[in-house]
């Protein structure tokens, strides 16, 4: 086994997996509320008329809940904050400090730092919740479909999918900020051209030529991430910082990994080359099926270095 070459085919096997792509915790909800919405479509021979009654019945209820839904939210997200407000600055700090958070700032910015943090506080139960109501069946599959570990109690499982999800979220916020990073950069790489070649790229990406230079730095900014070039720089980053990573440890560690992966981490040229040194030294294994084609070969020259 040749370490570097591990490194690589993990790390070729990893981005295969979508590893440094970027993290995108939200999907499940998506993946769960089309769910609900088609289970509760109840398939049956209709008039077209009807469908279409059925179908203006179910869009303006939809609308009603959601208005009232969004009320309540409203209503809950004022009462909260009125709480909060009703708290002395040194009662929130304290608040903010017991649940790891900064309590900096004016009364203000401590209420609102309070109010967002209930909020996450507030969707983690619900989530939690809505994840306890699954059947086992339903979490099993959840779990497998992610390469997650399964199991046959249900809150374990609950716990070990909200940890995966909660390392998504970590992660998403992680890139949300590599994303400002890279921008400037290109913000200032941008800024050191002149404005005809700014309105040369501009044209070149069929932008909008706009009719300054700031102008051309911001459409080519907005294009930049608009089109994933900013993604696929910052998944480039994230493929390097994994590579050094892996480089970094033990020959050992790194062949555990590879193993983990079930990727072909032999390296055939390696392989050859140790077999006619064994062979140099030891001569060619006899017996058994092909011996007698082996004796028929000519005998190879010992590599002694000698003319």
């Amino acid at each position: 086994f040749v370490k570097e070459v591990i490194v690589e085919r993990v790390v070729k096997h990893e981005c295969a997996q979508g590893r440094f792509a970027r993290p995108r915790p939200g999907e499940n909800e998506g993946e769960e509320t089309e769910q609900s919405a088609a289970s509760s479509s109840k398939p049956g021979k209709k008039k077209a008329s009807d469908d279409v009654v059925d179908a203006l019945l179910a869009n303006e209820a939809n609308r009603k809940r959601e208005r009232e839904l969004k009320k309540q939210e409203e209503e809950a997200a004022a009462s909260k904050r009125k709480e909060f407000r009703a708290m002395s600055i040194e009662e929130l700090k304290k608040l903010l400090a017991k649940k790891g958070q900064e309590a900096t700032g004016k009364k203000e910015d401590l209420v609102e730092a309070a109010f967002a943090l209930a909020a996450r506080e507030d969707a983690a139960a619900a989530r939690k919740a809505k994840l306890r109501a699954m059947d086992i069946e339903t979490l099993k599959k959840r779990l497998a479909s992610k390469g997650l570990p399964t199991g046959k109690k249900r809150d374990a499982m609950v716990e070990t999918l909200l940890a995966h999800e909660a390392e998504l979220q970590a992660a998403a916020e992680a890139w949300e900020c590599k994303v400002g990073d890279v921008l400037e950069k290109r913000r200032a790489e941008l800024e050191e051209k002149t404005a005809s070649e700014l309105k040369e790229m501009c044209s070149a990406k069929s932008l909008k030529l706009g009719v300054g230079k700031q102008e051309r730095v911001e459409t080519l900014l907005e294009d930049a991430q608009g089109s994933g070039e900013v993604d696929k720089a910052i998944a480039a980053l994230n493929k390097e910082a994994r590579r050094g990573e892996l480089l970094a440890m033990d020959k050992a560690a790194v062949l555990e990994i590879g193993e983990a992966t079930e990727v072909d981490l032999l390296v055939k040229e390696v392989m050859v080359e140790r077999i006619l040194l064994h062979e140099d030294e030891f001569g060619a294994a006899k017996g058994g099926e092909g011996a007698e084609e082996e004796a028929k070969r000519p005998a190879k020259r010992a590599r002694t270095g000698k003319k």
